[in-house]
């Protein structure tokens, strides 16, 4: 293995003379595509971010990468995505590859401080093994699902250069509609029915901590922040994951800690990462009447949260608060 820096001349040689081009970029352009290009019999795995913020963002740029995975045919390509994939990796066959740094960005390969290790034949041989157990965690995507996607979203992505991005409706159906290609449809069963909000707002008006008379700001937007729907959304899905039993078993330890010490105590990393997995196995699970939906809880929160955001704010001050309050009313 070696040090060195990523070059744009290096890594397209490398993929010219290759038979099986991995590349898994969360970011990349239309020209840092150009670099990979197999040999005329090779084919590309493509690993990257499935994020309509992203898209937005410009860090992105789905409709490029429709061009480019139908310029190298449908039969000599796979797609596979993750909403919040970081993991950048290029290898050709099983003798080369880059692990380090660089999104497929010409700022990422020329401007940018990046760094890459260079490893040979048997060390690429021994990431073969990682790069196995990264791949089963993304969903492979299909050409046409990509076109329907860019054909459904590109107006709402295109408009929001003149508006609000992240209170945008069109936006919202975005995220919606990256949830249902990247989560299975499931049913979550519970023992006892969820409970109204109304319930909850009643369970934590007597109490006098700033966690809960902060969400009861919230909930009755008495500040005019608008932030009456990250209250019920985090609610909801609080409420159906601490019921389930991945979730339950942290119970014990959120009410433990006393109100007094959120939002400034952390979640432990076995809450966090139970959350994230059960967030993103039930993304589309929604309730009209009752008007609560998981992907759009999933559009304020954090990506270490389950969430899309990548750039701070949302709606994680709310939840924060909402989970020790919601694990003592669960637990009444």
């Amino acid at each position: 293995m070696r040090l060195r820096r990523p070059d744009i001349q290096e890594l397209t040689s490398r993929c010219e003379q290759g038979t099986a081009v991995l590349i898994s970029a969360p970011f990349y352009s239309q020209e840092g595509l150009t670099w990979v290009r197999p040999n005329p019999g090779g084919r590309v795995e493509f690993w990257t971010r499935f994020n309509p913020r992203d898209w937005a963002a410009g860090v992105s740029d789905p409709p490029a990468l429709l061009r480019y995975l139908e310029t190298v045919g449908e039969e000599r390509v796979s797609l596979r995505v993750h909403r919040a994939l970081h993991a950048k990796i290029y290898q050709v066959d099983a003798t080369w590859s880059w692990i380090g740094s660089p999104n497929l960005s010409r700022a990422a390969f020329t401007s940018n401080i990046e760094l890459v290790a260079e490893l040979n034949a048997g060390e690429t041989e021994s990431l073969g093994t990682i790069v196995n157990d990264l791949r089963s965690s993304l969903k492979e995507l299909s050409i046409p699902t990509l076109r329907a996607y860019i054909e459904a979203c590109k107006d709402a992505i295109q408009q929001l250069e003149d508006a609000d991005i992240w209170k945008h409706d069109d936006f919202q159906a975005a995220v919606a509609m990256a949830d249902e290609y990247l989560s299975p449809p499931s049913t979550l069963h519970h023992a006892a029915p969820i409970r109204p909000l109304r319930d909850f707002i009643s369970f934590i008006e007597p109490m006098i901590d700033e966690v809960p008379q902060t969400i009861l700001d919230h909930h009755h937007n008495l500040s005019g922040q608008n932030r009456q729907g990250h209250v019920k959304q985090s609610y909801y899905a609080l409420t159906h994951f601490l019921s389930d039993p991945r979730g339950n078993q942290y119970i014990g330890e959120l009410i433990a800690i006393p109100l007094s010490d959120y939002p400034r105590s952390r979640l432990s990393p076995g809450f966090v990462e139970a959350w994230a997995a059960f967030l993103d196995e039930h993304a589309t699970t929604h309730d009209s009447d009752v008007g609560y939906s998981f992907s759009t809880l999933r559009n304020v929160l954090p990506e270490h949260m389950g969430g899309y955001v990548t750039n701070g704010g949302g709606g994680i001050g709310s939840f924060a608060r909402m989970v020790p309050l919601v694990a003592r009313f669960l637990n009444e």
